[in-house]
């Protein structure tokens, strides 16, 4: 028996060895593609983050397949097919929840056979780091780390917190789709080294276009090579917030030492004159400083975004060894920024930390959560119940078979139908307290640019489910407004913080996890990708949150007429409804100001601000202060336990305007394309309201019964130019 044991191990183990896979860091590993995430390895938790293949020569994959957890930990598994970037390079997109774990990536045919799988971990010792969720990420594309050096030196001052920077010098690292760049705050891109810019593909400049138009931020340096860079249109030229007009030698600085507040000179009479870029400014854009015949730093609203344009290079000698670069930056990020800024958690409520969040993603899961029709049972019905069938099961079986029927031995009978009555008494209290179809709550956001005439439409909705079921959930083709709503990217919600079902939640996920799918098309013409989820579980009573985005381009008639007299700082003209439904809640925002409409504004009606709207701050009216309260005190403070819908999406949606982390306490890191505040400041003001009712249906598909809407709230806003005078 010993030697017949001993045989089989003999044999066993050598063929062990020899069927088990070889590790990443095996010499003799002959995968025919390697795989990397992120940007240098680092991911933002809950936002989308390229797949980068590299590729052995020949071999031509067609589309990919990768296995992650989502906010829940439960696996989901990416469809999609692969973008060329050039010989051997190829990308794909996905989205991962947990800081911890592994990734299974796959690369397949043209026929769909399997070329090869890579598994690649997650952690500190892995080969992707996760970054979390509020945490700002930036991208720094310089031939060095100048920049990005010193953007962590002064990142307290930038976010009032730290942040996550990251230098790219390899255009073969920048990805092919707007929606991977989803994670980024800022993107600041340096232009002295001409060769990087000239490697950086038509896709990759259409990428940081598209990022920048659905609200992203784009920091351009440009100096010595404005000739080289801006003759040709279609490359880095289509950033230019104006017209260009050469490059001149600066001899003096002290335009830039007073701008940055330096007290350090940065050109000494000897030295050779700086190299700038000379812009004249188009309409709608922000010179600075003001008045300047050559403007250091040029402001431009670009869709939803901005485009921040310094034209001397800020990476080389003699600004990158100067101690006013940081506040340049600075300067250029945040324009009328408190240069003596640190973080603050002053206002920061202790509930925050108990309740496990501190991002208002976090506090916009409140209202989503409640379902009116979903009723929890009162605990002191649960303990008359649990007490009476005690006392039924006990003295009262007793006496029951005691004195009325004489045989004890019919406790089996009684005691059987005793429990069953009162199952079904629970059964039947249980399935009262909720309905029998699914529920839905959701917040739409539509945005609408009156200049570039594009719509992104922002969608939170929460599903819940009676009884364990799947459900699929797809594009609506068209919404209310008849908005074309088929460009749309669905995709699971995680939620920021360590609290109960949040991505950083150390809390197990449960035994026997049952995945679901995201499956990702390409529209080819501009590499923007669509996705849906199919076969999504959902547990018996329990909910699932989901979050999409749609965009398209606006055929609405913009008739708004805007003029700031800059002599009399005042704001005058006329505001449009160009929507066929009403908008309720009016109000126009414009840079510190807010006007107010105490009444509909009905379907095409024009309204003059002067004589129809009430002038107040815009901290005035998002911190809800009665009319007898100055402009400078009082006011409703905010409360983190707030399940007001409506009241937490005018915080999503202007955070900065009505005081930011000071006002709430709040950070609003997580999903930060909400917020709309920043574009105020750059010629621009924003006609928003709510409109009754459900807006864009996504089709969800699946489960037992019909689906309802419990719950809904949707709001527009409109970004309507102002002409100066």
């Amino acid at each position: 028996m010993l030697r017949c044991f001993v045989l089989i191990i003999a044999i066993v183990v050598p063929a062990c060895a020899l069927t088990t896979p070889l590790s990443a860091d095996s010499p003799t590993d002959r995968r025919p593609f390697s795989a990397s995430i992120g940007f240098d390895g680092y991911f933002k938790l809950g936002s989308w983050t390229p797949i980068f293949f590299h590729c052995s020569a020949g071999l031509e994959p067609a589309s990919f397949v990768a296995v992650a957890a989502d906010g829940n930990g439960l696996p989901v598994t990416f469809r999609g097919p692969v973008i060329s970037g050039g010989e051997g390079e190829f990308q794909g997109w996905l989205k991962i929840g947990r800081a911890d774990g592994s990734i299974q990536l796959e690369l397949l045919g043209n026929h769909r056979q399997s070329l090869g799988t890579v598994n690649l971990q997650i952690g500190e010792d892995g080969e992707t780091t996760a970054v979390d969720a509020t945490t700002p990420m930036v991208l720094t594309i310089e031939s060095g780390t100048v920049v990005r050096d010193s953007i962590e030196a002064i990142e307290l001052q930038l976010f009032e917190q730290k942040c996550r920077a990251i230098a790219v010098d390899k255009s073969v690292d920048l990805p092919l789709t707007w929606q991977a760049y989803q994670g980024l705050r800022v993107i600041y891109w340096t232009t002295s080294s001409a060769e990087l810019v000239a490697a950086i593909s038509e896709q990759q400049l259409a990428a940081i276009e598209n990022w920048v138009n659905r609200g992203g931020k784009l920091v351009l340096a440009v100096g010595k090579n404005g000739d080289l860079l801006f003759d040709d249109p279609k490359g880095i030229a289509r950033f230019l917030p104006g017209k260009f007009a050469g490059t001149l030698p600066l001899k003096s600085s002290s335009q830039i030492e007073l701008y940055a507040s330096s007290k350090q000179r940065l050109l000494l009479p000897d030295d050779e004159p700086l190299t700038a870029t000379k812009i004249l400014p188009m309409a709608g854009a922000v010179a600075e400083p003001k008045n300047s015949t050559a403007p250091l730093v040029i402001r431009k609203p670009l869709g939803f975004g901005q485009v921040v344009l310094a034209t001397i290079d800020i990476d080389v000698a003699p600004l990158a060894a100067w101690s006013g670069q940081k506040n340049l930056l600075l300067k250029m990020t945040l324009p009328g920024l408190n240069l003596n800024r640190t973080a603050s958690t002053e206002n920061e409520s202790r509930s925050f930390v108990r309740m496990g969040y501190r991002d208002l993603i976090g506090q916009l899961m409140l209202p989503l959560e409640n379902f009116s029709r979903v009723r929890f049972v009162n605990f002191t019905l649960v303990a008359v119940l649990i007490a009476l069938f005690i006392l039924c099961v006990g003295p009262g079986d007793y006496f029951l078979l005691r004195r009325l029927v004489g045989k004890m031995e019919w406790t089996w009978v009684t005691f059987s139908l005793m429990a069953i009555g009162f199952c079904g008494l629970a059964m039947l209290i249980a399935r009262s307290t909720k309905p029998r179809e699914m529920q839905i709550n959701q917040l739409e956001i539509i945005d609408i640019d009156a200049v570039s005439l594009s719509i992104r439409g922002s969608i939170w909705t929460n599903i819940y489910s009676p009884s364990n079921t799947r459900v699929d959930v797809s594009p609506a083709l068209t919404n209310r407004l008849g908005i074309a709503t088929g460009r749309c990217s669905i995709s699971w919600l995680g939620l920021p913080g360590d609290g109960l079902g949040a991505m950083r939640a150390r809390t197990p996920t449960g035994l026997f996890l049952t995945g679901y799918e995201c499956i990702m098309d390409v529209e080819l013409s501009d590499n923007d990708f669509r996705s849906r989820l199919e076969s999504i579980p959902i547990r018996v009573s329990s909910t699932k949150p989901v979050f999409s985005q749609y965009w398209s381009e606006s055929t609405f008639a913009i008739n708004s007429r805007l003029q700031m007299n800059t002599a009399r700082n005042r704001l005058s003209g006329t505001v449009t409804n160009p929507l066929d439904v009403e908008l309720q809640n009016c109000r126009l925002l414009f840079e510190n100001w807010s006007y107010i409409l105490n009444r509909p504004l009905g379907p095409g009606e024009t309204i003059d601000i002067g004589s129809e709207m009430k002038e107040r701050t815009a901290a005035f009216y998002f911190s809800r202060r009665e009319e007898s309260e100055s402009d400078t005190g009082g006011g409703r403070p905010w409360d983190p336990q707030d399940d007001n819908l409506d009241r937490v999406a005018e915080m999503l949606m202007f955070h900065d305007a009505a005081g930011g982390r000071q006002y709430t306490g709040m950070t609003h890191g997580f999903q930060t394309y909400a917020e709309l505040s920043e574009p105020v400041i750059v010629h621009r003001a924003i006609l928003f309201g709510s409109i009754q009712g459900v807006c864009t249906q996504l089709k969800i598909e699946g489960g037992s019964g019909d689906v309802a809407y419990d719950y809904a709230s949707t709001w527009v806003r409109i970004v309507l130019p102002v002409e100066y005078k």
